[in-house]
């Protein structure tokens, strides 16, 4: 609730910092709790938000793959 406040309060300066921050607040303590140095999301449909996420995250690492899917047949 605290990090939602946060960005709330700090949306209309920022949004791209206020964002960043959030995301932030709310997935560094789990990658800290779980002794990691970076996390990483597969959601596949985030591709198609790349330039949105790569403005939030400027180090961002965008990996795309596209399987054959005899792989998974």
């Amino acid at each position: 609730e605290k990090a939602l406040e946060l960005f709330n309060s700090n949306y209309k300066q920022d949004s791209v910092e206020a964002a960043r921050q959030l995301a932030s607040d709310l997935i560094d303590p789990y990658i800290i709790s779980k002794n990691k140095a970076r996390w990483v999301d597969t959601t596949p449909r985030n591709v198609r938000r790349a330039d949105a996420l790569l403005s939030v995250f400027p180090d961002l690492k965008l990996i795309h793959m596209i399987r054959d899917g005899r792989d998974v047949a």
